[in-house]
């Protein structure tokens, strides 16, 4: 079946959905509320399976600012969200798969300065993958769940057996994604683990009242079990991996890939084969890729710096770039070559998930730093969030665009602020040797 890709904003939201109008029937959603401090977790329940789209009214008893914040791990998946007032609308689309799993969406968390309560629940608007429009006025909100872990039925008023709450322990280094937070037994429950970048899982348990172990079932990165009749706890390691500082490759015309992870089929094989044949990107062990894993500052800077011959460089003056780092060199001579300059606060961020803005903007002065051609640009006049991107990062993101580099994650949107993955760094890599480098 033909996929149509298609992003909430707000502007072009409204237009799309009241020009469309369908019922998908079945089992009015609920939504379930978490709460913790000052956060509340939202579980959008009882959705159909061909759901693409949400777009919910949330109303609020306080006008005070609210914050709003999705899983952006999630693989072509993307939300946004207004305020006005007391109210908070989030749109939430995914362009390739649908958003529930078990008839359940994480809608992600809001937050506040202060203690606040969720009133009410409204203009609910669900798109299949062929943008028909399902709508509900109100949306019921199980009484008790803004408090509790509670999980009811949003039929007729009727319940269901008593449903068991899952717990997840404190975790470093990343973060798990829980389709729901309560489920009863026999129900599936699914997790996604997400490390942050330099990590992968170690390990991952869960376990219920008594401490046994629940069974676990691993699949495309994802693990499910199914709920005992008792409440469980979820608890999950991430452990470091190398990083880009690759093996010694033999000198020979043919490169064979080690990796388990990267098939002939992916779409990003190609690019994955060039930086490994020439030595810019190694694995993050000796036959993982980790092509969905985020890259970070310090190992982009670490890459331009080993296609540069590795120069050397006096030290840097960051204070968050300590000695004897397999970046520190890389950061050094790039900061001493204008082509990185950190947050402005002393910091330069070695660690932190490199976005697509900062992607293109240490290539633009890479290449400025080389005397390459920087003239080809692009307007962006074709891309709807072209206003989300920073102001230091305009004429390189124009660059980019222009010269290919960095291409719109759908026809309409940049994503400046997205992450950048392995597998896309080393198309991006590929491009930028193969264009750009003379």
């Amino acid at each position: 079946m033909k996929k149509k890709n298609f992003l909430f904003l707000p502007i072009t939201l409204l237009c799309t959905l009241f020009l469309m109008g369908n019922v998908f029937g079945a089992e009015n959603p609920s939504l379930e509320i978490n709460s913790k401090n000052n956060h509340k977790t939202l579980i959008l329940n009882h959705i159909p399976e061909n759901c693409y789209g949400i777009e919910i009214t949330l109303t609020t008893n306080t006008k005070d600012n609210k914050d709003y914040e999705f899983d952006t791990t999630i693989d072509g998946v993307y939300s946004t969200y207004s305020k006005n007032g007391s109210d908070i609308t989030l749109y939430i689309v995914s362009k390739n798969t649908p958003l529930n799993r078990e008839e359940s969406f994480n809608l992600g968390k809001i937050s506040s300065d202060s203690s606040f309560i969720i009133e009410s629940a409204s203009d609910l608007k669900l798109l299949d993958e062929d943008l028909n429009k399902t709508e509900y006025d109100t949306v019921r909100i199980p009484e008790g769940s803004s408090s509790s872990n509670s999980h009811s039925s949003s039929s007729g008023g009727s319940s269901r057996s008593s449903s068991y709450k899952i717990d997840v322990e404190d975790i470093t280094n990343g973060s798990i994604k829980l389709s729901t937070f309560s489920a009863y037994k026999g129900q599936t429950v699914t997790i996604t683990p997400a490390p942050q970048a330099g990590y992968t899982l170690d390990f991952i348990t869960v376990t219920d009242t008594d401490n046994n172990k629940i069974d676990l079932t691993e699949k495309d990165n994802q693990y499910t079990f199914i709920m005992p009749s008792s409440n469980v706890i979820v608890k999950a390691e991430f452990k470091a991996v190398s990083v880009v500082i690759p093996p010694s490759i033999p000198d020979t015309n043919i490169v064979v890939l080690p990796f388990v992870d990267v098939k002939e089929s992916d779409w990003y094989y190609s690019s994955v084969k060039y930086v490994y044949e020439h030595k810019m990107m190694a694995g993050t062990s000796d036959t993982i890729f980790s092509p969905d894993m985020t890259t970070t500052r310090g190992m982009i800077v670490t890459i331009l710096h080993r296609l540069d011959g590795k120069p050397v460089a006096p030290a840097s003056n960051f204070t968050d770039v300590e000695q004897n780092q397999y970046y520190t060199e890389a950061v050094a001579w790039a900061s001493a070559n204008g082509i990185v300059s950190g947050y402005g606060n002393g910091n330069f961020g070695p660690n932190d998930t490199i976005t697509r803005e900062q992607m293109a903007s240490i290539l633009y002065r890479y290449a400025q730093y080389k005397n390459y051609n920087t003239n080809n640009t692009n307007n962006l006049s074709n891309y709807t969030d072209v206003g989300e991107i920073s102001p230091y990062a305009v004429t390189a993101i124009q660059w980019a665009n222009g010269t290919g580099l960095i291409t719109g994650v759908t026809n309409t949107t940049l994503v400046p602020k997205g992450s950048a993955t392995r597998a896309q760094v080393s198309s991006i890599l590929m491009r930028f040797c193969e264009n750009i480098v003379k």
